[in-house]
């Protein structure tokens, strides 16, 4: 459901794909989430950190996959209510 809201979040521009996959990856250390998702959301973390110092990557490139590996969690959000 935490990863629904950030899709929601990111969508809605309050929230950054950096900060999404960074809340990802916290969610899966609690063990929130399966080993592979927490291997996804890792790797992404990590393509992020390379692509922000300029060493590897493309940080747009890897921004996008980050809204990818969120768009996963869409069914969850229509379970959610909104607020208004």
């Amino acid at each position: 459901m935490v990863l629904a809201l950030s899709r929601r979040r990111l969508r809605d521009g309050t929230l950054t794909p950096d900060a999404a996959v960074k809340l990802a990856v916290e969610i899966t250390r609690a063990g929130e989430l399966t080993q592979d998702e927490y291997y996804e959301a890792d790797a992404l973390d990590d393509s992020l950190s390379l692509a922000t110092s300029g060493t590897y990557g493309d940080l747009t490139a890897v921004r996008r996959k980050i809204t990818e590996f969120l768009e996963q969690y869409e069914k969850f959000d229509e379970q959610i209510p909104t607020a208004g």
